[in-house]
């Protein structure tokens, strides 16, 4: 879940319309973080322009992970998933291939995109023993294999997997250093959005409905938007000033040299933003 805040007057938006500072919209500025180790996970991967490029999971960082790995331009890109909806998703991002292993052959599929050699990169993000198994089933010799997920349980493999058979090039992922002024800029330039990954917006007052759908996959990630507390305050400082100058007007009060500021205080421009 993300926690973002509402745009400087304190006023809601819907998802996807968010208010844009310095380029960069509500929604977007709340998956920089992600985005951050999206690319640096890619990073390690050392994408070439002939590579054929698996991607194993379409989940948040997955998605953001085909994002910027089409922008590598890559032979062929390639992601595994096992919910169609997000694999569509993965579609309109830029993978030329999807594969629900559930339903196809993704060892074959992947054999006969490479000339039967299998891919270059392999991109680990589910979580999965499986989808670590089955990625070093799908890379070719001397391949760059990248882990960035976080497992629940042990992982077993035959270790000679790497070293005899296919030397493979074993490379981990941790978060995103040094990756966070690109991340904005990419969201600045357009060439990410977080259109299709932010699907869910809420206030903080509805933080409970908004775990549930968080929790759900009926969501990719959900946004809680806090009301911004120095708009409040300053909006009812607003209104005890308006209520006291008309009271103050009603008596036939008028502070010599004060009209423009009492005609401000009554049309309510006198208040700045909450930075």
């Amino acid at each position: 879940m993300l926690v973002g805040r509402e745009d400087v007057l304190g006023r809601s938006e819907p998802v996807g319309q968010g208010t844009r500072h310095s380029g960069v919209s509500l929604e977007d500025a709340a998956i920089i973080k992600p985005l951050a180790c999206a690319i640096h996970t890619v990073n390690r991967g050392d994408i070439q322009l002939d590579d054929a490029v698996v991607i194993a999971g379409a989940g948040p960082l997955g998605l953001m992970m085909v994002r910027v790995a089409h922008l590598e331009t890559p032979k062929k890109l390639v992601v595994i998933d096992l919910v169609d909806d997000r694999l569509a998703l993965t579609r309109e991002y830029g993978a030329d291939v999807t594969i629900n292993p559930q339903q196809d052959d993704a060892l074959a599929i992947v054999k006969s995109l490479t000339d039967q050699y299998g891919c270059d990169v392999h991109i680990e993000t589910t979580g999965s023993p499986s989808g670590v198994t089955q990625g070093l089933d799908l890379i070719r010799k001397l391949g760059r294999f990248v882990e960035f997920s976080v497992f629940g349980s042990d992982t077993t493999t035959d270790w000679s997997i790497i070293g005899d058979r296919k030397e493979l090039d074993v490379r981990g992922a941790h978060l995103g250093p040094y990756c966070y002024p690109v991340a904005i800029d990419l969201l600045a330039r357009g060439l990410v959005t977080s259109k299709g990954i932010v699907t869910h917006g809420f206030s903080l007052e509805e933080w409970d409905e908004a775990i549930r759908i968080a929790n759900s996959l009926d969501s990719i990630k959900v946004l809680l938007k806090p009301t911004c507390v120095i708009g409040r305050l300053r909006g009812r400082l607003r209104r005890r000033l308006r209520g006291r100058l008309r009271g103050r007007l009603s008596r036939g009060y008028s502070p010599p040299g004060r009209d423009e500021w009492s005609r401000k205080v009554m049309a309510g421009r006198f208040s700045r933003p909450c930075a």
